[in-house]
């Protein structure tokens, strides 16, 4: 559920308990949430991330993230620091990155893969229209 929506919803279903489902290394806002308003959370961890930690063997001029798991396994053996741009799906994701590439770092302004596509696209759009 949007964020905007979530008091209302809350509000409707206080009484309840929720089974979560998630990975090992998910963040903590939907349990805070609720917990926050007493409801009962049970959380099952259905998966574990494992960084892949691939080795680039070329320089991208563009890099698209997904998660903060991603950015933590291709740091892990590559220097992204030479890269022009740097998309994320959200500020979280964002927040991965070292603070002084905060220039070159765009956050899509939804969380989805077509916006993240579409904020690279604009920008490639937008520098050719420059040059």
């Amino acid at each position: 559920f949007p964020v905007t929506i979530w008091p209302m919803y809350v509000y409707v279903h206080q009484h309840r308990s929720y089974h979560f489902f998630c990975g090992g290394s998910r963040m903590d806002t939907l349990p805070k949430l609720l917990q926050q308003v007493d409801i009962d959370i049970h959380e099952h961890i259905v998966y574990e991330t494992i960084l892949n930690k691939p080795l680039l063997d070329f320089e991208p001029y563009a890099a698209l993230f997904f998660s903060p798991s991603a950015i933590e396994s291709l740091m892990a053996r590559n220097d992204l620091s030479q890269i022009p741009i740097l998309v994320c799906i959200g500020k979280s994701t964002a927040a991965a990155l070292p603070s002084e590439w905060s220039s070159k770092v765009l956050t899509a302004p939804t969380h989805s893969k077509q916006s993240v596509v579409e904020t690279l696209l604009q920008t490639l759009q937008n520098a050719t229209d420059i040059c």
